[in-house]
C-alpha cells in the first residue's frame, strides 16, 4: 500500500542540468561513434577508430540516461544518473589533468584546439555545479515512492558483483593503464586506458546503484542506458571485428558483458513501464 508521506519531486535545477549534461554528452558521442575514423581532426587526443567507437557509443549511452532521467518528476526514478555522472566526470577531470600534455591545446587545426579547450572546460565546470546541485535536491526534503516493481534477489547479486567487477578494473586501469595488455580486447594507450577506466567506474557505480535501488520502475534510465551501451558496442565490433583479438579470454568475457548489458535494458523496457 502506498504510503501518506511526502514524496521528494526532482528540482528543475537538477533537470535542466541533466539535460545539459545530456546535450553536451550527445554532441562528444556522435562524432566520435560515427566518424572515429577522423577523430584526429576533432578529438581532444589521439584515438585509433574502434577506441573513439567506444568513447562515442559510452557518452551516446550516458545521453540516453541522462535524459531519461530528466524526464522523471519523481527523484527516486531519476537519481540512478547521479552518482555516476558525477563520480565519471570528477574522475575524467583528474585523468585530464594527470595527462595535460597529450591533449590537442596547442594544435594548429581551430575544430581541435577550441575542442579540446571546450572539453577541459566541461570537466571543469560539471563535477562541482552538478554536486552543489545535488545538495539542493537533497535538501528539499520528502521521501520515495514504494517500491512496486521490485528486482528480484538473484538479479541484484549479478549487478552488484558485475558491477564491483567493473569498479575494481576500472580502478585498476586508472592507476596503471598497462593492465590494459591483459584486461582489454585490443590494444590502448596509456591516456586511452586511464579514459576507459573512468567509464569503467561509472557503469559500474550505476550497476550497483540499480542493484541498491531493487526497483524496475526506479532505475528504468539506468537500465535503458545500458542497454543502448550494449548494442552500440557490440555494433562496433562487428564493424571492427578485425581488431580485437579473438583467440584471447578478455575478448569473449567483454562480449559477455555487453550481451549483459542488452538483456538488462531488454529487462528494464518490460518491467520498468508504469
Amino acid at each position: 500500500m502506498q504510503t501518506t508521506r511526502s514524496i521528494a519531486e526532482t528540482t528543475a535545477l537538477m533537470r535542466r542540468l541533466l539535460v545539459v549534461a545530456g546535450v553536451l554528452v550527445t554532441i562528444i558521442g556522435l562524432p566520435l561513434y560515427f566518424v572515429p575514423q577522423n577523430s584526429e581532426e576533432y578529438f581532444s587526443w589521439s584515438v585509433q577508430a574502434l577506441s573513439a567507437t567506444f568513447l562515442g557509443g559510452a557518452y551516446l549511452a550516458a545521453a540516453v540516461i541522462e535524459f531519461g532521467a530528466a524526464r522523471e518528476r519523481i527523484w527516486a526514478n531519476a537519481r540512478v544518473a547521479v552518482p555516476a555522472v558525477l563520480l565519471f566526470t570528477t574522475l575524467t577531470l583528474l585523468v585530464t589533468l594527470g595527462n595535460i600534455d597529450r591533449y590537442h591545446f596547442r594544435s594548429p587545426g581551430l575544430v581541435q584546439s577550441v575542442g579540446t579547450w571546450a572539453w577541459l572546460a566541461i570537466y571543469v565546470v560539471v563535477p562541482p555545479i552538478m554536486a552543489i546541485v545535488l545538495v539542493v535536491q537533497k535538501r528539499k526534503g520528502g521521501g520515495d515512492p514504494d517500491r512496486t516493481q521490485p528486482i528480484s534477489t538473484g538479479l541484484r547479486l549479478i549487478l552488484l558483483v558485475g558491477g564491483s567487477l567493473l569498479l575494481i578494473g576500472g580502478i585498476i586501469l586508472l592507476i596503471e593503464p598497462g593492465a590494459a595488455s591483459w584486461m582489454w580486447p585490443w590494444q590502448l594507450t596509456s591516456l586511452t586506458g586511464r579514459a576507459f577506466g573512468a567509464w569503467m567506474v561509472g557503469f559500474g557505480t550505476a550497476m550497483v546503484h540499480i542493484a541498491w535501488e531493487a526497483d524496475w520502475r526506479r532505475v528504468r534510465p539506468a537500465t535503458i542506458g545500458a542497454g543502448v551501451l550494449g548494442v552500440l558496442q557490440i555494433i562496433a565490433l562487428l564493424r571492427y571485428a578485425g581488431v580485437p583479438d579473438w583467440g584471447a579470454p578478455q575478448t569473449w568475457a567483454y562480449v559477455v558483458v555487453l550481451v549483459g548489458f542488452v538483456v538488462l535494458g531488454v529487462s528494464g523496457l518490460r518491467s520498468g513501464r508504469v
